[in-house]
């Protein structure tokens, strides 16, 4: 069912490493449909390190989209993206 992001240009070394942790590859797993959404939705608006963000804040795709994006629309999105794609960890600030 993990596999199914590899479609959304997922790398399989990234896979690897999720399905290496047995929690992780559970949650993103029983939450597939909502994870393949959001994941839609950062490549729509520019994020091109989603890899990165799977790893580094899974927690971000354990909701729905529509949580996703009410976060990033608090924000100037285009600035945003920018800074996520310069440093995964810029994602932090989405939660402040």
């Amino acid at each position: 069912m993990i596999d199914s992001l590899l479609e959304k240009g997922i790398k399989k070394e990234t896979l690897n490493m999720i399905k290496g942790n047995d929690s992780l590859n559970y949650n993103l797993t029983i939450n597939i449909d909502d994870v393949l959404e959001i994941t839609d939705y950062l490549k729509e608006i520019g994020i091109n390190n989603i890899d990165e963000l799977l790893i580094y804040n899974p927690d971000l795709f354990m909701g729905s989209r529509i949580d996703v994006e009410e976060k990033f629309n608090k924000f100037d999105i285009n600035n945003l993206v920018n800074l996520i794609n310069e440093d995964v960890e810029n994602i932090d600030f989405i939660y402040e």
